[in-house]
């Protein structure tokens, strides 16, 4: 395919003043039209320059005249001094680095061109007032001598007074910061020169983070020059002007990478930069718990609206930037530490304090836990089985599932800002599960047993921080963030006294009382009135109508040494399997910050069976089913080896995984000495020829290995346990059996998609995580 053409803009013949504005205009209408625009005659645009000079009064006027256009200006709208956002209002800011950068090269052939204002005939070229008239030969001799003679002193004079007039209008405040791009032509050192004016330039530059590439840009020579190491003195107290520190602490929110080897090299720096984010971070966040405080306790009618607004802004803009910010601030001290770390994956734990700056990170990782565990209470509402109160005994322990991540994540913040964490998440929480209670039909007897789980919930996510069921004195929020998103949700004003009783009793809060309830039937499955969802606050689960997998085999949990010898036993009698399944489970570290280990292997699930065949293929079946737990835990790392490690390297046993590349760097994070890889080992996330033939995942971009299970043997697996922390012991019964069943279910599904012909040929290992495969 041809590429499209650029287009082209002339300038037109230069005769008219108005011929530089109206080309510009036309400049821009291509500017907006097109990522790229090239310039007509260089010696065009020259002259047309030239002559809007000498009608307008020479290079300052020139200079505004061709910064006059709208698309060049900050509307009202725009972000004002010490503000940001992340896109100008008035234009893109791609459109209007294309629009200065033609600019600047029409100035740059205005000087190249010999133009010049002068005071006496500014409306004639300089050739045209300094040459006599004079014979045909003398005249051309003269004008190439008088060429020679002031070329070089208009360059300079026109270079100087184009620099003036572009600083006069960086300097405008209703014209957009990526004006810098006039200066290139004409690049000044500002460090020595110009300080003020370099300040000036950086801190309009920094009030939107789509000028980031301007700003780094403005840091480099000429404009500025980072002192070498060798060049610091014993005392950098002023070696960093602070609008350099103010630069690249803007640069570090940004995520721009080139700062990180500025950062590496100058302790100073990198100290100055990241002391000062989180002193700022620090306040904002303190500021916001407090106005959480005063909120609960008293009217909102003495507080600003503008300020309140702010504050939330400025909150927004922390969690916005915080993923940035940790991710560089570990990159910077990642080899300053690491000769300090005997382990490299230690480093986070070395890094400084910087308490605000590894709080707002957790916090911008909240939203995905929260939404967890909005699932798991839905799913645990519509598919648990009840006691004979009507209360989940099982569910209302909150062992397992996310719910104890959650508490578990905000016992790690630090305790200045444990409150406004907690406070985030349970207003998260509520908003997430407020969708589920907003169902137009939805049955009551289901909402109330889905708000003692609720409440139950937020109890156990508050526990580990001190909350002990009473929402009185600094706990006041925690009333009226819950009955505020859900009353609101519901409009049932009944529920607003049930929560009071849920979390205001004088007793630690257990599993909630619900006898004052009448006592509904519960509601089997999932609810055909309730609202579906395909955003990320989605939480009904689709596949509770569907008949679950049960697996059917007996599962033994392998944690001690009776156990391992039975597991031991089983897996060296070659004559009684020639298939393996694996599958692993460890703790969710999903919301990890950058540089943080990820979590080893907790479990290992092996499924082990003889596939037989009477003759046929098409009637081969798997007999002599074992399936075992490994708490990994548990097991030495020379056991782990010496018995698994063989059946990974064993080259007749078939093994049989779903995207196992992931789990073995789980398992080889715990066992260091572990294969990396299996020996005739088959992939079931792999999409066969066979498959797309009979357009099986058309509609999928990745493909889980629920989708695999519903296809071929029309079950679904039940996932509500799957987000619990694998480290705990004793595993429960639904950890146990939801573990068992992921590998037992690999031997399912193979034997279906062997009948049916859709098993590929491809036989790999297990260190390449294949394109679209997901857990």
């Amino acid at each position: 395919m041809a590429e499209a053409a650029v287009p082209r803009v002339d300038a037109g013949n230069g005769d008219d003043g108005a011929t530089l504005v109206d080309a510009i205009a036309r400049l821009a209408t291509e500017a907006q039209r097109s990522p790229a625009v090239e310039l007509g005659s260089t010696r065009a645009w020259a002259d047309a320059a030239g002559a809007t000079a000498r009608l307008h009064g020479g290079p300052v006027a020139l200079v505004h005249t061709a910064c006059a256009h709208p698309l060049l200006q900050l509307s009202e709208q725009s972000p004002k001094a010490g503000t940001r956002s992340r896109a100008p209002a008035a234009a893109t800011a791609a459109v209007q680095r294309r629009m200065f950068k033609a600019v600047a090269a029409i100035l740059a052939s205005l000087c190249a061109s010999g133009h010049t204002h002068h005071p006496v005939r500014p409306n004639l070229p300089f050739a045209a007032v300094a040459a006599p008239k004079r014979k045909r030969g003398e005249a051309k001799a003269l004008a190439a001598a008088n060429f020679k003679r002031t070329s070089a002193a208009p360059l300079v004079h026109n270079a100087a007074d184009l620099h003036c007039a572009i600083a006069s209008v960086m300097r405008n405040a209703s014209v957009s910061p990526l004006s810098v791009h006039l200066l290139l032509p004409f690049t000044p050192a500002f460090d020595t020169a110009a300080p003020g004016f370099h300040s000036l330039i950086i801190s309009r530059l920094c009030t939107d983070l789509s000028y980031a590439s301007e700003v780094w840009q403005i840091l480099q020579p000429p404009f500025y020059s980072f002192p070498l190491v060798s060049e610091l003195p014993t005392s950098e107290s002023d070696v960093y002007p602070q609008h350099i520190v103010n630069a690249v602490s803007f640069l570090v929110k940004t995520g721009t990478n080139a700062v990180i080897a500025v950062m590496r090299d100058s302790p100073q720096l990198r100290s100055l930069v990241f002391s000062g984010i989180d002193s700022q971070w620090h306040e904002v966040l303190a500021s916001t718990a407090e106005n959480i405080a005063n909120s609960a306790t008293s009217s909102t009618e003495n507080m600003s609206t503008e300020d309140e607004a702010n504050r939330g802004a400025e909150f927004r803009n922390i969690l916005l930037e915080a993923k940035q910010v940790t991710r560089i601030r570990h990159k910077c001290y990642e080899l300053v530490v690491s000769a300090q770390a005997s382990d490299s994956r230690l480093v986070q734990s070395h890094l400084p304090a910087h308490e605000a700056i590894v709080t707002a990170g957790r916090l911008s990782t909240l939203g995905w836990l929260v939404r967890e565990v909005a699932r798991f209470l839905h799913s645990a509402d519509s598919d648990s089985t009840t006691n004979s109160d009507g209360v989940y005994a099982e569910d209302l322990r909150f062992v397992e599932g996310p719910v104890p991540l959650l508490g578990g994540m905000l016992a790690e913040i630090p305790q200045p800002h444990a409150m406004l964490a907690a406070h985030v998440a349970i207003t998260q929480l509520a908003r997430a599960m407020s969708r589920v209670y907003a169902g137009p039909g939805a049955a009551d007897g289901a909402d109330k047993e889905l708000l003692s789980l609720f409440y139950g919930a937020v109890a156990a996510v508050l526990r580990p921080i001190g909350f002990a069921g009473r929402s009185e004195g600094e706990w006041a929020w925690v009333d009226t963030v819950c009955a505020t998103a859900i009353n609101v949700a519901m409009r049932k004003d009944d529920l607003r006294q049930v929560h009071h009783q849920q979390l205001s009793h004088q007793q630690p809060l257990g599993p909630p009382q619900v006898e004052h309830l009448e006592s509904d039937q519960r509601v089997d499955g999932e609810d055909a009135n309730r609202p579906d969802d395909d955003d990320d606050d989605h939480v009904m689960d689709e596949s509770a109508a569907i008949e679950r997998y049960t697996g059917g085999s007996a599962i033994v949990f392998v944690a001690d040494e009776p156990t391992f010898r039975e597991f031991e036993t089983a897996t060296c009698d070659s004559g009684s399997f020639n298939c393996v399944a694996f599958d692993c489970e460890w703790r969710p570290d999903s919301w990890k910050l950058f540089g943080e280990r990820d979590s080893p292997a907790a479990t290992l699930q092996i499924a082990i069976g003889l596939l037989r065949s009477d003759g046929e293929v098409n009637t081969r079946i798997f007999q002599n089913v074992k399936v075992f737990v490994l708490g990994l835990a548990e097991i030495s790392e020379a056991d782990m080896v010496r018995v698994v490690g063989r059946l990974f390297l064993d080259k007749v046993i078939l093994k049989l995984g779903f995207g196992f590349a992931e789990d073995t760097s789980r398992l080889r994070r715990r066992y260091p000495s572990f294969p990396a890889e299996m020996r005739n080992y088959y992939d079931l996330s792999t999409v066969t020829t066979a498959m797309r033939s009979k357009q099986y995942f058309q509609a999928k971009k990745k493909i889980s290995l629920a989708d695999m299970v519903l296809q071929y043997l029309g079950v679904s697996l039940d996932k509500r346990v799957r987000m619990s922390d694998w480290e705990i012991r004793p595993l429960t019964q639904r950890m146990l059996t939801y573990a068992g069943n992921d590998a037992k279910v690999l031997l399912d599904l193979y034997q279906q998609m062997l009948r049916e012909g859709d098993l590929g040929k491809a036989k790999g290992d297990t260190g390449k995580k294949k394109k679209g495969q997901q857990k």
